[in-house]
């Protein structure tokens, strides 16, 4: 996976999808020059059946991958609470 191509960035654009030539054409749009926060911290996160969060992947050179977070390390507690207090939102945020 080299990134993810969301709404956070497709909102930037004015979106054409031609399906018969299998191509999309991106034009940058009024919210193309505002400031855009993505995730930094280098990690991906999934929620396991216990409402824990399990790192699924982290990015070569991240911060995360700087603090030797590694896939498959679970996250139980942010800021001293407990993870499960988070909405999946919340915690990706705070990360």
């Amino acid at each position: 996976m080299d990134g993810d191509l969301g709404s956070l960035i497709l909102n930037r654009f004015d979106v054409i999808l031609d399906y018969r030539h299998e191509r999309m054409f991106l034009a940058p749009n009024h919210s193309w020059p505002k400031p855009h926060e993505a995730d930094m911290a280098g990690l991906v996160l999934e929620q396991d059946r216990d409402g824990f969060y399990e790192i699924g992947y982290v990015i070569e050179n991240s911060p995360a991958a700087e603090r030797d977070l590694r896939k498959g390390d679970k996250i139980v507690r942010l800021n001293g609470k407990d993870v499960r207090e988070y909405t999946y939102g919340e915690a990706f945020d705070l990360l």
